[in-house]
């Protein structure tokens, strides 16, 4: 889990997460630039179906990088709940190819003070070395930021 604080906005929570899932869901030019520009560690982060992203991408420190779909809004399977005092969430399941559950996400916005905070959520396998998870928070910290800042400053 990776934490951003948004401060000094006016953007509602759930104009926020809109707008970032319009940027991993639908395929244009400037979304498939942002997508990859997030984080070096992406290769391929683009729209597949409604609601279910191809993600070619270094996770967690891996020397090769890994090839699953995010399917948003399909929890099954997810340990993670919706966060206490949490109004908003992307949240769905991390598959291969063959459909084989690998873990998902439960990313979520809440309105605070005079801004926002964002948690990027992924749930990994158990057997996942810990030092892979806690590269993969500076991971969505990076591209988390960066979607944000796309959507704050557009």
């Amino acid at each position: 889990m990776a934490e951003l604080i948004i401060q000094h906005t006016d953007m509602t929570p759930e104009e926020v997460m809109e707008k970032i899932e319009t940027i991993m869901l639908v395929n244009s030019a400037e979304h498939l630039f942002m997508n990859l520009a997030t984080n070096p560690d992406h290769f391929v982060l683009t729209a597949t179906d409604k609601n279910r992203q191809e993600v070619i991408e270094y996770t967690g420190g891996s020397p090769l990088p890994t090839r699953f779909f995010a399917h948003y809004g399909d929890v099954q399977g997810l340990r993670s709940s919706l966060s206490q005092d949490y109004q908003v969430q992307a949240a769905g399941t991390a598959k291969l190819e063959d459909g084989t559950i690998i873990g998902g996400v439960r990313h979520q916005i809440k309105q605070e003070k005079d801004g926002l905070r964002f948690k990027a959520l992924v749930e990994f396998p158990s057997v996942l070395p810990r030092y892979m998870i806690r590269k993969h928070q500076y991971h969505l910290a990076c591209e988390f930021r960066r979607w944000i800042g796309y959507v704050i400053n557009a």
